[in-house]
């Protein structure tokens, strides 16, 4: 498995009071779907000067979605983008033609944004 992304990426949160003394924020919702939080799971929080680290116990496994298209080029373009629209993670594909990367390319800088 590839490792993940550690880029840095910084989110403004309010501070929300519930109760007369109890103080929450909200997780990020891409994160949120990214790892597949659910309600009841353990997150772990470590303080580390100024900073909280929130780390998840459970292992993150990726979404996968193996497409073969062989010659079928409009057929690849269509299932790529579903694919990307249905959030997978990783999406495979096997072709025939080797000039096919080409168009694979031009999708993927067109129509799935933040997708490499």
């Amino acid at each position: 498995m590839k490792p993940l992304n550690l880029e840095v990426i910084k989110i403004k949160r309010k501070i929300v009071l519930h109760g007369p003394s109890t103080l929450t924020i909200s997780l990020p919702a891409t994160w949120v779907k990214k790892f597949n939080i659910k309600k009841g799971d353990e997150l772990d929080i470590a303080e580390h000067g100024k900073e909280l680290r929130i780390n998840l116990e459970k292992e993150f496994s990726p979404e996968i979605k193996e497409i073969c298209v062989g010659d079928l080029k409009r057929l690849g373009k269509t299932y790529l983008t579903a694919s990307y629209r249905q959030g997978y993670d990783e999406i495979k594909i096997d072709y025939n033609d080797p000039q096919y990367i080409s168009i694979i390319q031009s999708i993927l800088s067109r129509e799935t944004t933040g997708f490499e």
